[in-house]
């Protein structure tokens, strides 16, 4: 998840030593050759007759004048020195009352330029969220948080503090580069916390120097959302007057309530779909969490990252009743969503376009819109916000939408899945681009088309529920019913699911018929060794797809309230 954090923020950047280390620490100075400076991307003028503190590779630090520090100070720090030290000594310095410094830099053209930081005070935050430094993935670039971070600003209704959790031997040459980074992104606020270095694998100990720049950056660890190693043209280098950092009070205010809750359609979940047929529910998402990579994402057929068939195991974690909050695969779903999130280009899809792209992009976004609305995830709004608009740029001349291949024509599952993300997005209070129901009035193509099949029939039946439409009212949702329970088989996942969901919906002798053919679906979930809780690929799809559905099939009894009484 991508969560809210309340409480305050820490006065100290780091548990605070003494004034008198810092003294002791300029007395037992081995500053011998001169100084190296970060270069920075925002630079400013560095004030002149400010006190000034070296910091040299080994963290000691000599204070070039004895004049007492004031409310501001220069540091010229060497980039090898670690985050640690740096964190101490500006814990010291917020100790003896300074709430600026400026960190003395090298502008790309050689001239001296510096980068000012503010030190918090006690602050209750609205919120808090972390960017952690480690070295589990090598040479991601600072740059490559900043889509992220625009992306989440966007979604956040009040100002946030934003925490650079670096190991304590982290250069901190890395964290100057994410604090550019920040300010790029327009992060308002910034605290530095150290931890404890993390293990060395054996046999590292000799790479210690290459390694050394190569921290990754991730949202998280909680949520955990892994930023991939993609570079993002920074600013030209500027006199910025800005400040990062946090010298003030973060702004209060109210959090704002994410609309629906998981009260209405979604108020039923975890239900008693495991007594109807007999269906293993945690055992398939105990095996969906066993394929999941470390990075958050699940496989397609060829074993490479599926955006799809992720978002199919996030919504199977939603509709079972968990969150990314609560429930036993809360680690599954958040760094799930992470990926999904981190997938999201600046034009608000999630790859290429081509066969596949709009039903790729429809599921990502519904797995968002349920993801956002049912954790009351904020962090989460602006890229929920930017997947719906993409969507719509697809919509075609006859109202529906094609599987994004080109001149290829609207069909029934890519128009559906459409339906899901707008309905479920609206239902959340984001504003969609069409409402499911204007959407819904291209499945009279399907109404009129004597061989639809039994996915295409299925679909229109119930998008046209989803929409909010009712069989007493719209013309051909009765007979659609028991065309559907004429002909429907579970063969096909993708069939079975829009089956299993439309009829569900619509009651009566049509669902009585097809719920006994449901047991076949609950027979067919494997029992025992390393495959128990999937089932095997079926309809063209991956084993990790078919499951998914096949357990989605199952949540039919309650994953969405009957939507029409």
């Amino acid at each position: 998840m991508l969560s809210l954090r309340r409480g305050l923020i820490l006065a100290s950047i780091l548990t605070a030593p003494s004034a008198t280390v810092l003294a002791q620490q300029g007395a037992a100075s081995k500053v011998g050759a001169a100084i190296e400076l970060p270069k920075l991307l925002h630079l400013g003028t560095v004030p002149e007759g400010l006190p000034v503190l070296e910091v040299a590779a080994d963290g000691t630090v000599r204070r070039a004048q004895q004049d007492a520090l004031g409310a501001a100070c220069v540091l010229r720090i060497d980039r090898r020195a670690n985050a640690s030290a740096v964190g101490d000594l500006l814990a010291t310095l917020q100790a003896e009352g300074v709430a600026r410094v400026h960190l003395a830099a090298i502008l790309p053209d050689g001239k001296a330029g510096g980068f000012e930081l503010g030190l918090p005070e006690h602050e209750d935050a609205a919120a808090t969220v972390d960017l952690r430094l480690h070295r589990q993935r090598v040479g991601v670039p600072a740059s490559s948080v900043v889509p992220l971070l625009q992306r989440m600003q966007r979604g956040m209704t009040e100002p946030f503090v934003l925490r650079i959790d670096a190991p304590g031997d982290a250069p901190f040459q890395r964290v100057v580069d994410t604090l550019a980074a920040l300010q790029q992104a327009g992060v308002p606020a910034t605290v530095l916390r150290c931890r404890e270095p993390e293990p060395r694998a054996a046999g590292d100990a000799g790479k210690e120097d290459q390694n050394r720049g190569a921290y990754a950056i991730d949202l998280g660890p909680s949520p955990w959302v892994a930023v991939s190693p993609r570079a993002v043209p920074q600013q030209r280098p500027t006199v910025d007057a800005g400040q990062v950092g946090c010298a003030g009070r973060a702004p209060q205010g109210r959090r704002q309530e994410v609309g629906g809750g998981a009260g209405g359609r979604y108020g039923g979940r975890a239900g008693g779909t495991q007594r109807a047929l007999s269906v293993d529910i945690v055992g398939g998402l105990d095996w969906l969490a066993a394929q999941q990579r470390p990075e958050g994402w699940f496989a397609d057929a060829d074993g490479g990252p599926d955006v799809g068939a992720t978002a199919l195991a996030m919504l199977v974690g939603f509709g079972n009743g968990e969150t990314l909050i609560k429930g036993l695969h809360v680690e599954m779903l958040r760094r799930g969503v992470g990926w999904l999130l981190d997938q999201q280009r600046d034009d608000g899809t999630f790859g290429s376009d081509g066969p596949g792209s709009t039903r790729r992009d429809a599921l990502a976004t519904y797995a968002l819109a349920e993801a956002y609305g049912l954790s009351q995830c904020l962090l989460l709004r602006g890229g929920l916000e930017d997947g719906i608009a993409a969507i719509g740029l697809r919509a075609g001349a006859d109202g529906g939408y094609s599987d994004g291949a080109p001149k290829a024509a609207s069909d029934s599952r890519s128009t559906s899945l459409v339906i899901a993300a707008f309905g479920s997005a609206g239902f959340f209070r984001v504003k969609a681009p069409a409402q499911p129901a204007e959407i819904a009035a291209w499945f009279t193509a399907v109404d009129d088309d004597a061989n639809a099949s039994q996915e295409a029939i299925a679909a229109a039946l119930f998008s046209r529920f989803f929409a909010g439409m009712d069989p007493k009212e719209t013309k051909g949702m009765r007979t659609a019913a028991e065309r559907l329970a004429a002909i429907a088989v579970v063969d096909d996942p993708w069939a079975c699911y829009w089956t299993t969901y439309a009829l569900y919906q619509n009651g009566g002798a049509s669902w009585k018929a097809w719920s006994g053919k449901l047991a076949a679906v609950g027979d067919a979930q494997r029992g025992d060794g390393a495959a128990k809780g999937s089932w095997a690929a079926a309809g063209g799809e991956s084993v990790v797809a078919t499951t998914c559905l096949r357990l989605l099939t199952t949540q039919a009894y309650y994953r969405y309230a009957r939507l029409i009484r």
